[in-house]
């Protein structure tokens, strides 16, 4: 999970609204910080791949496995209000 460190609660809005038009979810959002999420379900073509060159139901097994790994590697960032405490 990577972190970012924004001066003011403006801030912090204007950042999360950045990550949000580039696909990001927020995942949860409290007054001091934000937890914004890109999930990866994996290439389509690989997915097709799979499809054409495996047995059926090795196909279906195959393709929830390469979707959970993709999953697994889905993109984090912590969006935090920097504080003098």
């Amino acid at each position: 999970m990577r972190v970012i460190t924004v001066e003011t609660k403006k801030d912090l809005e204007s950042e999360v609204d950045e990550y949000i038009l580039r696909g990001y979810s927020v995942k949860t959002l409290a007054g001091t910080g934000a937890v914004v999420e890109k999930k990866n379900y994996g290439n389509l073509g690989w997915h097709i791949v799979f499809l054409i060159f495996t047995a059926w139901w090795t196909a279906f097994i195959v393709n929830i496995i390469y979707l959970l790994i993709s999953l697994s590697k889905s993109d984090e960032v912590f969006i935090k209000i920097e504080s003098d405490e």
